[in-house]
């Protein structure tokens, strides 16, 4: 498991130095807040519901209702 480095301590111990010189963690450019992390696979919900529409049509198309399930699935391997 990687040890966590703070952003506060490589600024503390880098002051002065040539920041183009300095090895940082790939997570500290990660702009996600944990938040956000949590609800991205809300963001596309509304696709969910659409597959659950085309399910519940008289003629239900399940080949649409499969695309919109599988796009979730890709959306969210795409994310990480």
């Amino acid at each position: 498991m990687e040890k966590l480095i703070s952003m506060w301590s490589v600024i503390k111990d880098n002051v002065g130095k040539d920041l183009t010189r300095v090895c940082l963690p790939v997570y500290l450019n990660k702009p996600f807040s944990s938040l956000r992390k949590c609800f991205e696979d809300f963001e596309y919900s509304q696709l969910l519901v659409e597959a659950y529409q085309f399910g519940m049509m008289v003629w239900g198309d399940s080949l649409m209702r499969k695309l919109k399930v599988a796009t979730i699935a890709v959306v969210s391997y795409a994310s990480m």
